[in-house]
């Protein structure tokens, strides 16, 4: 899995600065799939098509996922797997 920041922050590896370059780069490395923000993915959700398009799997981070709801929209959309911050208490099945 290739770690992308979307373009939230700077980084000096331009291939984690935007979900195409991240696709891209996975495809070419081999990868299974991208890991991507949520707030860029929930505010982006073409990416998951884009990603499955071309066989990869898609996961995401961040404190979005630590809201159920956020993680059941994006499984609904495709997303395979979202890494949470806060499991106490929660609990993402419907």
């Amino acid at each position: 899995m290739f770690l992308s920041g979307c373009g939230l922050y700077p980084h000096a590896d331009d291939r984690r600065t935007s979900i195409e370059t991240s696709i891209s780069t996975a495809i070419d490395a081999g990868l299974a799939g991208v890991v991507v923000p949520a707030s860029v993915l929930l505010a982006n959700q073409n990416m998951v098509e884009a990603a499955r398009a071309v066989n990869l799997a898609i996961a995401t981070y961040g404190q979005e996922n630590n809201v159920p709801e956020n993680v059941r929209q994006q499984a609904a959309l495709g997303v395979q797997a979202a890494i949470v911050d806060e499991v106490s208490n929660k609990s993402c099945q419907s």
